[in-house]
């Protein structure tokens, strides 16, 4: 993932999103490595597998929020027979 958030691309939002989600994904991978520390530190209110899937939830929504934007975009960017969104030469 740190890999792709640093690869162009067409749509401006999508390193944010994908830096976003990586975020995510890491304090995900902390609460379920610190699963009973975070329990305890919640008064046995939560514990860090809760968060974990908390976190990978939220991180897969960022996620399908990028691609719903991305496909709005290549919609919108569609003209005729150019599919693709790419601009035509003339």
């Amino acid at each position: 993932p740190p890999l792709l958030a640093g690869m162009a691309s067409p749509y401006p939002q999508a390193r944010s999103h994908l830096l976003w989600a990586w975020l995510l994904f890491i304090l995900a991978m902390a609460g379920d490595r610190f699963d009973h520390a975070m329990h305890d530190l919640t008064g046995h209110l939560v514990s860090g597998h809760t968060l974990k899937h908390l976190f990978m939830g939220l991180a897969i929504a960022v996620l399908a929020h990028m691609l719903a934007i991305r496909g709005k975009e290549a919609h919108f960017a569609r003209d005729g027979n150019n599919r693709m969104g790419v601009t035509k030469l003339r």
